[in-house]
């Protein structure tokens, strides 16, 4: 399995924000929302074996949305917005986050669109971002495996 970094989608305002543990597979996601993505907290199967939770990264505005992400299901696209928000010149205002399952849209679509399509079997396998009181830039990390249902063959 390859592991590659995509994005920055957002501004630079808040703290970097990443995992400690290389990820394998990503089980769920909360994500706070309102007019703007508030925070985002998941958690995900390491390459040590071993499921972490990260976050919340964000702060505690908006109203949660936790979905999880099935054994076999994948992430296979992540998009969304940014742009101005109040005071601030750039955050996260709107995510769409499609799995093999079903699709989730939080947030409020404004500013710039962003879109990332996974090709093949790639999948989003965690996140890394900057954040301090709402969600300042998001980016992910797709995995592409061999086409094995979870677990991946990282371990």
């Amino acid at each position: 399995m390859a592991l590659v970094k995509i994005g920055q989608w957002g501004g630079n305002g808040g703290s970097a924000q990443d995992i400690s543990v290389p990820p394998c597979k990503l089980t769920s996601v909360t994500i706070r929302s309102g007019q703007a993505i508030d925070a985002i907290t998941f958690s995900y199967v390491g390459m040590d074996g071993l499921e972490h939770v990260v976050g919340p990264w964000g702060g505690p505005g908006g109203s949660p949305t936790t979905f999880k992400i099935g054994p076999t299901e994948r992430v296979k696209e992540f998009s969304g917005t940014h742009g101005p928000f109040g005071t601030l010149a750039d955050i996260v205002t709107y995510l769409k986050i499609v799995t093999d399952a079903t699709t989730y849209e939080l947030g409020v679509k404004s500013g710039t669109p962003f879109n990332v399509p996974l090709q093949g079997n790639a999948t989003v396998v965690g996140f890394f971002g900057r954040s301090g009181a709402l969600l300042d830039a998001g980016w992910q990390s797709g995995a592409t495996g061999t086409g094995s249902a979870y677990p991946y063959p990282c371990l």
